[in-house]
């Protein structure tokens, strides 16, 4: 049993992202003269490193699978065997869909190995031609800045996540192909070094019942991302198999979660900033709260924010603003202390916007954690905090009358 994945939602989402958000980046890209030139580099440093495979006279085994492969266009199979990686990899081009076989490959893995891992990367060509070929770009525009150290960390990280949603993807229509998630496995593991962590003596029948509890218990400082996301990949599979109500989105969450709030991709990011600014109108809702001093303290997050959008958002809004907090527990120790920021941003307000932060905590279930932050860091006694705390309602009824 595997799933169906076209694509997965969030290829759709940074796709979107970089139409919307780095237009100019995006447009500079495509440049014809600017692809030209990125292509040619890419054809001449495929012909220096490796060489054309003749399938129908040398492995006739592999050239009916290639032959039958839906792409448009015949699939050009090249060897690349001084390479010191076992790989078979999709080349990132459109003109002409193209395989690399790199190192031992052919003689290291078996034959049923090498074509769960060429179905793979079929699939992955499938892909790139989606969207006129747009996704490709997106994963050559974010290979090349992450390479080029021109840009943030959360670049990096969409580029990791972005690629290891293809990886997924690839690994499902490997298995379809294959119909035996222990071949692809053991080609992914002969091929990728697994994490020092993980005992070596594993087979693959071991990893795929092991793998999900591997995932959820690795440490991500002792491995490399790689090898976190093929601790995925072949939890992926195993639940592929075991579990036929699988959703997509389920696998997407894991792919995508974030260990602390300096863990954002481009997206969170983005989603980040729009939960802040909705929650800041809602704060500065009420017209006492609109003081100089708050004011300009909101104008450090969001320059352009206007006196016209300090509104409340309606009651499924704060739904939603509340479910998507409580989705991501590395968010939640951030909102609390920009609730904790506003409530001491005006000292002439006393304790007023405190009691307005303590009932925005308990819309976003954050009642506990925010009363432990805040009365440690705002150093009060216990019995003075439990004080606010209890006569929260009658504090914001006075300073609204008055």
């Amino acid at each position: 049993m595997s799933l169906e994945i076209d694509q997965f939602p969030y290829h759709e989402a940074v796709l979107k992202y970089f139409h919307q958000h780095e237009k100019v980046r995006w447009e500079a890209f495509h440049d014809p003269a600017v692809s030209s030139d990125r292509e040619s580099r890419m054809q001449l440093q495929l012909r220096k490193s490796a060489r054309r495979l003749q399938l129908v006279d040398a492995l006739p085994w592999l050239y009916d699978v290639v032959n039958s492969a839906k792409l448009g266009s015949p699939v050009a199979c090249y060897l690349a065997a001084t390479e010191p990686q076992l790989q078979v990899a999709a080349v990132p081009l459109l003109d002409q869909p193209r395989l690399v076989l790199t190192g031992p490959v052919l003689e290291t893995l078996t034959q049923e190995e090498v074509l769960a891992l060429v179905a793979g990367e079929l699939a992955r060509l499938r892909f790139w031609q989606e969207k006129g070929g747009e996704y490709l770009s997106v994963r050559q525009l974010l290979a090349e800045l992450v390479e080029q150290k021109q840009v943030p960390r959360s670049h990096e990280l969409t580029f990791q996540r972005f690629q290891l949603c293809t990886d997924l993807l690839a690994d499902q229509d490997a298995l379809r192909s294959c119909g035996n998630a222990e071949t692809l496995v053991s080609a992914m593991i002969k091929c990728r070094p697994l994490p020092a962590t993980i005992d070596k003596s594993l087979d693959a029948a071991s990893l795929l019942s092991q793998a999900q509890s591997l995932w959820e218990t690795a440490d991500p400082q002792t491995m490399s991302p790689s090898q976190r996301g093929l601790l995925l990949r072949i939890a992926a599979l195993q639940r592929s198999v075991k579990e036929p109500d699988l959703k997509i989105v389920e696998l997407e969450s894991q792919v995508i979660a974030s260990q602390s709030i300096n863990d954002l991709d481009l997206l969170q990011q983005l989603q980040l900033m729009g939960l802040t600014r909705q929650l800041i109108c809602c704060l500065l809702e009420p017209v006492w709260m609109q003081t100089p001093a708050i004011l300009s303290y909101a104008r450090s997050y969001f320059p352009d924010l206007r006196e016209a959008e300090l509104v409340t958002g309606s009651d499924l809004q704060i739904e939603h603003l509340a479910t998507t907090v409580q989705q991501y527990p590395a968010w939640q120790e951030y909102f609390c202390f920009m609730l904790l920021d506003f409530a001491s941003a005006d000292r002439d307000l006393k304790e007023a916007p405190l009691a307005l932060a303590l009932r925005w905590t308990d819309r976003l279930e954050l009642t506990e954690q925010f009363r432990e932050i805040a009365q440690r860091e705002l150093r009060l006694r216990k019995m003075q905090f439990a004080e606010i705390v209890r006569e929260r309602d009658q504090i914001l009824a006075a300073v609204e009358i008055g």
